[in-house]
């Protein structure tokens, strides 16, 4: 899959066009990576790879940091299967969210699995917004993942953002609620959030900062 022009053999500077005129030759290398991959530079592929993120099969390699602010309000995916690899890069700005559609469990990247790879990458700001019923277990709402298979490799991946919880018809009840029941809500599957972080070694995700959990307004989905 080609990926771009650079100025250097070792592609690290991008060709900046047009060239100018030069009395000596100037050579141009084109990098390429083995396989099929998405190469994401824009808030376009980034919107295919939220599109694709449950396909075991999918690869995406970003460029570039990406600012997403643009990028309308992505619905968070119920089953993490494909590969990113981040090569250092930044996802800024991106918004998610899951409207009331009676899951038992949900999160940003859902149910990770066997299949996934996601790798060195910073999702900066990442903002997730619930919307949830009466009958519902605000416990069982995460913030990254509601289960995580053992063979996924998830290495260097940091986090940082808020997530929004509420309800339309109990606004004025739902913030002390959250404030005292919801204790694990940054990682599905693990007795608690500190559990994951000692099992993970450092080596999966790591969060930025505190997460935020806070009442939401409608006016966000």
């Amino acid at each position: 899959t080609f990926v771009e022009y650079y100025a250097d053999e070792a592609c690290t500077k991008p060709v900046a066009w047009p060239i100018q005129e030069q009395e000596e030759d100037v050579y141009i290398y084109a990098k390429y990576i083995e396989g099929k991959w998405t190469v994401i530079s824009s808030t376009k592929e980034v919107k295919q790879f939220f599109d694709q993120i449950g396909d075991s099969k999918a690869r995406f390699y970003l460029m570039n940091d990406v600012d997403c602010s643009s990028l309308a309000t992505i619905t968070a995916a119920t089953k993490f299967a494909c590969e990113l690899q981040g090569n250092g890069f930044t996802l800024k700005n991106l918004k998610i969210n899951r409207p009331n559609d009676q899951l038992t469990k949900t999160s940003i990247f859902g149910e990770i699995t066997s299949t996934a790879v996601l790798n060195n990458v910073r999702f900066e700001n990442l903002t997730f917004a619930c919307k949830f019923g009466k009958k519902q277990d605000i416990n069982k709402y995460y913030y990254l993942f509601t289960s995580l298979d053992k063979a996924a490799k998830i290495s260097n991946v940091a986090v940082s953002g808020g997530m929004l919880m509420y309800d339309e018809e109990r606004p004025e009840i739902l913030l002390p609620n959250l404030r005292e029941s919801l204790e694990n809500y940054l990682f599905g599957g693990y007795a608690t959030d500190e559990a994951y972080l000692t099992e993970s070694g450092g080596t999966g995700f790591s969060i930025l900062g505190e997460i935020s959990v806070e009442l939401g307004l409608a006016s966000y989905m």
